[in-house]
């Protein structure tokens, strides 16, 4: 079992038929899709601890979990919001061109595409998995918003408002 310093890349099949575990920490800096969603002041790491082996129809895959708390932009306010993202992963590793694999995925499993003898940065599927748990607009809890009341408006939205036209219904037009 591997702790701490995980490694950059990896070869996902050889893990998996060594049966290999890798746990420890990756920097959140590093994940570049994830960061252009985040807040302000993101410089934590991920804590992944990951399970290669085979799944129960004997594919080759990963399991485990990957957990970080993050400061996301709240969709209201713009201001950060903290946010704990778990996420449980289970991915089966499809060779890179087996459409036959791709047809039998196991149910609850994700294909993750991996060429035989071909590294993978671990941080893509890491970054992938925290990707897919995010919420789609990130809000904070309903009255723990920093959004300025001078921007909610406290009059009734439907309003009459006088039709700036009305005056050429009572009228007549001239040619």
């Amino acid at each position: 079992m591997m702790s701490r310093n995980l490694p950059g890349l990896i070869y996902p099949l050889d893990l998996a038929r060594a049966k290999q575990s890798l746990s420890g920490h990756i920097p959140v800096r590093g994940m570049g899709r994830l960061q252009a969603l985040l807040g302000e002041g993101n410089e934590g790491d991920v804590w992944v601890d990951l399970q290669f082996g085979s799944d129960e129809r004997g594919h080759p895959g990963i399991q485990g979990t990957v957990r970080v708390d993050l400061g996301l932009v709240c969709q209201r306010c713009l201001e950060t919001v903290p946010f704990c993202v778990e996420s449980q992963v289970r991915l089966n590793i499809v060779s890179a061109g087996d459409q036959e694999t791709f047809q039998r995925i196991t149910p609850g499993f994700e294909p993750v595409v991996a060429a035989e003898g071909e590294p993978m940065p671990l941080s893509d599927i890491v970054e992938d998995e925290l990707l897919l748990a995010l919420p789609m607009a990130p809000m904070h809890a309903e009255g723990m918003c920093g959004i300025s009341d001078k921007y909610v408006s406290t009059g009734s939205p439907w309003e009459e408002r006088k039709n700036p036209f009305a005056a050429l219904a009572t009228g007549s037009l001239s040619g």
